[in-house]
């Protein structure tokens, strides 16, 4: 019983390793990218068009599972509002619920036995469609009116970050299930 004990404290701590590592990168990349931005003039806008933080969460989510995606997902933005005051308090909600839903989105689709490119697309899509029905029924429930401007500006500015994240994720996706495959 002591050695199953201390093999399940050991799984334990090396997934919580895996999240702790994967938060920082959510939390550093965004920064990266926003001082590049501010070097090229345009401010944080980077930030907003590569959506650098779903990266590490995508990936934790088809390397290590449906779990540690979702509380990275949960993590992350939190984190990184609570040191550096970004996702903006208002987006914050949504970006959380968008990336818990990435998170686990990508640990159950990556057991699917279907191409890497189709697996990433369609948490993508998904991930996406929670945010927005999470965002037109809080505006509805606001004011009783949605616009579908407010709810699809978000997403026309992201899309090179959706393409990046599907070209990035898909690429290490299947080197990763070429590795395990040899």
């Amino acid at each position: 019983m002591e050695k199953t004990l201390r093999r399940t404290i050991i799984k334990i701590s090396k997934e919580a390793a895996f999240i702790l590592i994967t938060i920082v990168s959510a939390v550093i990349l965004p920064q990266i990218f926003h001082g590049v931005g501010m070097l090229l003039g345009i401010g944080g806008k980077l930030g907003q068009i590569f959506l650098p933080m779903y990266i590490p969460v995508l990936l934790i989510g088809f390397y290590r599972g449906s779990a540690s995606g979702a509380v990275t997902g949960l993590l992350a933005p939190l984190v990184s509002f609570a040191i550096t005051g970004m996702p903006a308090e208002t987006l914050l909600p949504y970006i959380t619920l968008e990336l818990v839903a990435t998170g686990a989105l990508a640990g159950i689709f990556a057991k699917a036995k279907l191409p890497a490119f189709v697996r990433v697309l369609s948490v993508q899509v998904a991930a996406k469609i929670i945010r927005l029905v999470a965002f037109a029924a809080s505006l509805y429930l606001a004011n009783g009116t949605v616009a579908a401007s407010a709810l699809f500006s978000g997403i026309l500015i992201s899309i090179p970050g959706v393409v990046l994240q599907l070209g990035l994720v898909t690429y290490l996706t299947i080197k990763k299930e070429k590795k395990l495959g040899e």
